[in-house]
């Protein structure tokens, strides 16, 4: 399971990270993290994290191989209008939106937009657009 987790981690960092234009609207590289930087990161910027519980997909009467994981992709700006954030979220959404990937370890089946929703942190100056997935995907069998 772990082995699964940290190969989606890199999944979707090499998706995001590796994007030319996404980089543009970002200013840069280094903009894209596995973590929460509303006190720590340069803005604008990318964050995305999993949720801890998967769950598995049944067949009638036995368990696949096949889980949906959970991903949030939040993107950061200090712009004043809501159009930077829009323009990062759109950009997440074509990289990753009904794609496959795949990797020695894991097959990434599809991964879907379920929602977003856009906050502007008052305190901090700063709006923030959460985009939430769902990716399916499994361990590949050796």
């Amino acid at each position: 399971m772990a082995n699964r987790t940290v190969e989606l981690k890199r999944i979707i960092f090499n998706a995001l990270n590796n994007d030319i234009t996404l980089r543009n609207l970002l200013g840069g590289t280094n903009k894209v993290r596995h973590a929460n930087p509303l006190q720590v990161s340069e803005y604008p910027c990318v964050v995305y994290n999993f949720r801890r519980n998967d769950s598995r997909f049944f067949n009638e009467d036995e368990r696949l191989n096949v889980y949906r994981t959970y991903l949030k992709v939040i993107s950061f700006s200090t712009d004043t209008s809501e159009t930077d954030v829009d323009d990062i979220s759109d950009r997440v959404h074509e990289i990753l939106h009904g794609k496959c990937f795949s990797s020695d370890i894991i097959q990434v089946y599809y991964v879907e937009e379920k929602h977003r929703i856009s906050i502007y942190e008052d305190r901090i100056k700063v709006w923030r657009q959460e985009l939430n997935f769902d990716v399916v995907n499994s361990i590949k069998k050796f």
